[in-house]
């Protein structure tokens, strides 16, 4: 198993998937988005894409972080002025992040429906995915669990509104993984 498949299987596979007809589908925006039906010859053209996409949002995303996490150490030394700037950085990265990805499916066939609802759209996301994507949900929403637990009793006992705020968060992120393996555990189970 390569880097890419590890890839594909976390990030790409959820957002290009089968309707129950078989038809291809791409979800540039997840989804929040509507669905585009792919035709076979531009499917691997459409990965690759997708592919560089989510890369270059991820490397973007973590760096932008950084720089934010960076920013509310520096504990008071960044102004008003640079607050604003790292906003309006972050909603132009945002909204280029929309924009590429709308372009994705620029000359596609829309869905006749808007939009499938949120459960048929990860119940589709889950089977797109090999079954040890499910496996790694349930111990990296167990593991995030516990590392929320500890980040809100650091953060209580620190005084720290921030770290035990980011705890709860993580909660919810962590609960969602593990639910989202087990369910994708269970679906592959009974199709079996």
């Amino acid at each position: 198993m390569g880097l890419k498949s590890i890839f594909d299987a976390v990030y790409i596979d959820s957002l290009i998937q089968q309707d129950d007809s078989g038809q291809t589908i791409i979800y540039p925006h997840g989804m929040l988005g509507r669905g585009y039906i792919v035709p076979a010859e531009r499917e691997p053209i459409l990965r690759r894409r997708l592919r560089m996409v989510m890369a270059v949002a991820l490397v973007i995303g973590i760096s932008l972080g950084m720089l934010l996490l960076h920013a509310i150490d520096a504990k008071g030394a960044v102004g008003p002025r640079g607050w604003a700037a790292l906003s309006v950085m972050a909603l132009l990265l945002f909204a280029g992040l929309r924009y590429v990805q709308g372009r994705l499916a620029r000359g596609l066939e829309p869905l006749a429906s808007a939009r499938v609802s949120r459960s048929e759209w990860l119940r589709r996301a889950r089977r797109a995915r090999p079954v040890w994507t499910y496996w790694l949900s349930i111990a990296a929403g167990a593991l995030m669990g516990i590392a929320s637990v500890a980040a809100i009793a650091l953060g209580i006992s620190d005084g720290d509104k921030l770290v035990a705020v980011s705890g709860i968060v993580m909660i919810g992120i962590s609960v969602f993984a593990a639910w989202d393996g087990w369910k994708g555990v269970k679906e592959r189970r009974a199709a079996e």
